[in-house]
């Protein structure tokens, strides 16, 4: 599989973050921070039709869900996470 990189852009987070999750951090376990960290690189893409989708339209696409996904899984407090392991696009 071939795959082409259209652009690059730093995607942030289409809502501020909710209140219950501003004020309490992530609490991590005993052996959930003694446990070496290690990543993945993902690509989302969630698309019903792709072949009616054309390119640019499924960049935006990617850059809505992946905007969305921010406000779920915020990494402000997750020790495994850096800034060169945030999403990328």
């Amino acid at each position: 599989m071939e795959v082409e990189i259209l652009s690059r852009k730093l995607i942030a987070p289409s809502s501020p973050r909710p209140l219950h999750l501003q004020k309490s951090p992530i609490s991590l376990s005993f052996s959930e921070q003694l446990a070496p960290s290690f990543y993945v690189p993902r690509i989302f893409n969630s698309s019903t039709q792709p072949k009616l989708i054309k390119s640019m339209a499924m960049l935006t696409l990617m850059k809505k869900e992946a905007c969305s996904c921010k406000n779920h899984f915020p990494n402000k407090h997750n020790p495994f996470l850096s800034t060169r392991r945030q999403i990328h696009i």
